[in-house]
């Protein structure tokens, strides 16, 4: 997208790119990127922290203004609800764990089936600390928090089966295929 700030992309080749911009502008190709069209304004001051795209249908944006999901290839958005209502928490993370999605905002965790009804789900987190990165393999879900970083090896009802202090302030994680945890101080 010429002349454009991306902030984030996600791509499943040949098939759909989704692209994020500054200004809260997001765009979907479907021929590989030769053309864009409009599929979102976010609301002022919005930002995508995260894409996901769940299945060729599918695509979930993690936002500074909450979950917003697409059953129609990204042609339009909507925001994503758990059943006491729409989440509008500050996403910093979404990720593929089994058969299920799950979103982390910066203070909980939502998890779903579908892609577009989402549970809340109960994470140990201490009063006033954030979850600043949510990261997946299909066998473990690492959350980190400004000085913790947690392995959860289930959602319903949550295993957490590592948890690691870090005394410096962590800035950011990631996990590999193998398991192996990755961090940024």
């Amino acid at each position: 997208i010429q002349g454009i700030g991306l902030e984030f992309a996600a791509y499943v080749p040949s098939v759909l790119l989704i692209a994020a911009a500054t200004g809260g502008n997001v765009f979907r190709s479907v021929n590989n990127g030769l053309s864009w069209t409009s599929s979102l304004r976010l609301p002022a001051n919005a930002h995508v922290n995260d894409i996901c795209i769940r299945t060729r249908d599918q695509v979930l944006l993690g936002t500074t203004h909450g979950l917003w999901c697409s059953s129609d290839e990204g042609v339009t958005f909507a925001r994503c609800s758990t059943a006491a209502g729409p989440i509008t928490d500050t996403i910093v993370g979404i990720a593929i764990f089994r058969a299920a999605t799950i979103a982390a905002s910066t203070g909980g965790i939502f998890v779903s089936t579908d892609g577009m009804l989402w549970n809340v789900v109960n994470v140990p987190l201490p009063v006033g600390v954030r979850i600043i990165a949510l990261r997946s393999n299909d066998s473990v879900v690492v959350v980190a928090t400004q000085h913790t970083v947690m392995a959860i090896d289930n959602v319903a009802p949550v295993g957490v089966r590592l948890q690691i202090p870090i005394a410096e302030t962590l800035r950011w994680c990631d996990i590999a295929e193998d398991g192996t945890i990755g961090v940024v101080l």
